[in-house]
């Protein structure tokens, strides 16, 4: 392999090796006249790194993967594989007309569905399959995606349910992509009834912003997202009778429900899912 070494110095003078690729490189080793075992085995080599790259590149995918499902919550297999469960149970019962109903939403919904497993049952008392999507801290731009990756392999529900915080400061292009988002899921499954839980009431903004036009710009998303919702048909959850100033309603943190907060917060939701869901 001496004269293989002569030609990658003679290269490596010239400056162009670092510009080469690796097929361009074995090329003009060929030109250098050397013998078909030299070739052999430079070719040889550089198939060896190639499988090598492609095998790291693989295993980085799998990882990369592995974080994405570590983010997306853990319970969603777990609700996925429970969603399954009653899929089966539900193809062997002739004429079931139980109306399935996703509730998908940040903190309020996964200490909503703590809630309500510990009192009224995961199913709000009515004669309903419902089933609780939550991630922490999650805001409106991830609802969509969110959406889908706990759809994946799973019949779209009758009823998605969404309770989402938008942040400490509504803007006018999130009331925009919320339009917009809703109506692809109305575009991409007509046949599944979209209800919206209003923004609700807190004692405290965590941005520090002003509380009062906090509170405006909370009661403007509510009334021109509940016209929008309307016009695809959807349904919207009204939050009223929780306020701010209502004692006994907010933990200490201001932001999330005491029991007694939970349980109007169910409530209402219960409330909504009853008097609508009748007319499907």
């Amino acid at each position: 392999m001496q004269r293989e070494t002569v030609c990658l110095t003679e290269f490596a003078g010239t400056g162009d090796l670092g510009n080469m690729s690796k097929v361009q490189m074995l090329l003009s080793l060929k030109k250098q006249r050397l013998t078909a075992e030299e070739i052999f085995a430079l070719f040889e080599k550089t198939i060896a790194e190639y499988e090598e790259e492609l095998s790291r590149s693989k295993e980085e995918n799998k990882r990369l993967q592995k974080l994405l499902d570590a983010v997306l919550q853990p319970q969603l297999r777990i609700h996925r594989a429970a969603l399954r469960k009653k899929k089966m149970a539900t193809s062997s019962t002739p004429n079931c007309t139980t109306l399935t109903v996703w509730i998908i939403g940040d903190s309020y919904v996964r200490r909503g569905a703590q809630r309500a497993t510990e009192t009224i049952g995961s199913n709000l008392g009515l004669d309903l399959r419902v089933c609780w999507f939550s991630w922490g801290g999650l805001r409106w731009r991830g609802v969509l995606p969110f959406f889908s990756y706990s759809l994946r392999g799973i019949a779209v529900p009758d009823v998605l349910l969404i309770h989402c915080d938008l942040g400490d400061v509504p803007s006018v292009q999130l009331l925009n992509q919320m339009k917009e988002d809703l109506h692809q899921l109305h575009h991409r499954h007509p046949g599944m009834k979209i209800m919206l839980s209003q923004i609700n009431q807190r004692r405290l903004w965590r941005a520090g912003a002003n509380a009062v036009k906090i509170d405006k710009a909370r009661k403007f998303v509510n009334s021109v997202m509940a016209t929008f919702v309307h016009s695809l048909n959807g349904v919207i959850v009204d939050h009223s009778n929780i306020r701010h100033d209502s004692p006994g309603l907010f933990l200490r943190d201001r932001v999330h429900f005491t029991p007694r907060g939970n349980d109007i917060f169910l409530k209402s939701l219960a409330n909504c899912l009853k008097d609508h869901l009748q007319r499907l």
